[in-house]
């Protein structure tokens, strides 16, 4: 019998190059004819086995990232930082308002060291960790910089060293650090700062109330909720049902927020232009439409609240029908394996 995690077919690369290797020959028409060009900056491994791993496992993820974000006119590309030197340089240092000065690999933290920075960072819509230091030889923000590497790049950590800019992110007293997710209130973390305590902070609060699925991390949110169910909302937050829809939800998957056994995430479709098909005949529904479901990951089975079209569901509507799914009062369907995989665009990088 199978993996019903592998039953369960999420997006896999279809086997067309789209990634880049850049170079000062290339550079100019790849930004050319990409509206977003994002630039993955690469060590050699020199060799190395695990090296070796890392970057093909970095390659193929970026090649699916290319594939999924491909009709939204973006473009991606791999830059060889020793053998491309001249070329990273002027793109670290020449174009900064097309190409923010990228954070060096061995360097898990951004410094918000003003204005426009600090609105970068309430932009962010992934979690996020901001801790106020002395300076950043302190062995307070060693601990901090060293605690971030096991969580990026879906865990965003930021630094702060003026007193100032630090108020101003309601960070009082130095060596304190908040810990921010999507929807939801601050929380601080109390004692002493070392990085077993801020990693096992950030392990004891990471489950999210409501996840937002983004195409970096959609192998990493869809498949690993295996011991319970997974509530999935595909909502258009700025159509004019969705501004109505998306708060419900939000106060929903609060009220479920301590419950081992529901973990609920979002969908905008707007933002998966390819898997539009692949999820409508995949799950039986219709995402032009604001709609929740939840699904039986193990199972590989859903089941989908069907709203109408004067619809005027409530908070008390949706947490009783997901009571009386959780309780298995509720039939199932199997997910159709025959649905359609994304489909390849004639786009060429």
């Amino acid at each position: 019998e199978s993996d019903p995690s592998r039953n369960y077919q999420l997006p896999q690369h279809d086997g067309k190059k789209r990634v880049v290797d850049l170079k000062e020959s290339n550079f100019e028409r790849v930004k050319k004819n990409a509206e977003i060009l994002v630039v993955y900056f690469e060590m050699p491994h020199y060799g190395r086995e695990d090296g070796k791993r890392s970057s093909k496992f970095m390659r193929e993820m970026l090649e699916l990232t290319a594939q999924l974000s491909e009709g939204k006119g973006v473009k991606v590309g791999i830059l060889d930082i020793v053998k491309q030197i001249g070329l990273a340089q002027k793109i670290t240092t020449g174009t900064r308002n097309t190409f923010p000065r990228p954070q060096i690999l061995e360097d898990p933290v951004y410094e918000i060291d003003g204005k426009s920075r600090k609105k970068l960072y309430e932009s962010v819509e992934l979690p996020k960790v901001v801790g106020y230091f002395e300076n950043d030889e302190s062995k307070e923000y060693k601990a901090f910089e060293q605690a971030a590497i096991p969580f990026r790049p879906l865990t965003m950590f930021y630094s702060v060293f003026d007193k100032k800019m630090a108020k101003s992110l309601r960070l009082k007293k130095l060596n304190t650090i908040t810990f921010t997710k999507p929807y939801e209130k601050s929380i601080s973390f109390k004692g002493e700062l070392t990085t077993s305590s801020i990693i096992e902070f950030l392990k004891k609060n990471k489950k999210q109330q409501l996840t937002k699925l983004h195409v970096e991390s959609i192998h990493e949110n869809w498949p690993i909720f295996m011991n319970g169910y997974l509530v999935a909302a595909f909502i258009r937050p700025k159509s004019s049902d969705g501004t109505k829809f998306f708060p419900i939800v939000k106060a929903l998957a609060k009220q479920y927020s301590k419950d081992d056994k529901t973990a609920f995430i979002w969908v905008d479709p707007e933002e998966f232009p390819n898997m539009h098909s692949y999820w409508q005949n995949g799950f039986n529904i219709d995402i032009d439409n604001n709609i929740i479901g939840v699904v039986n990951v193990t199972s590989n089975e859903s089941t989908w609240y069907r709203r109408t079209a004067q619809d005027k569901t409530t908070v008390k509507d949706l947490s009783t029908w997901l009571d009386d799914v959780v309780d298995g009062s509720v039939m199932f369907e199997p997910f159709n394996s025959k649905a359609p995989h994304p489909k390849k665009s004639k786009q060429e990088l």
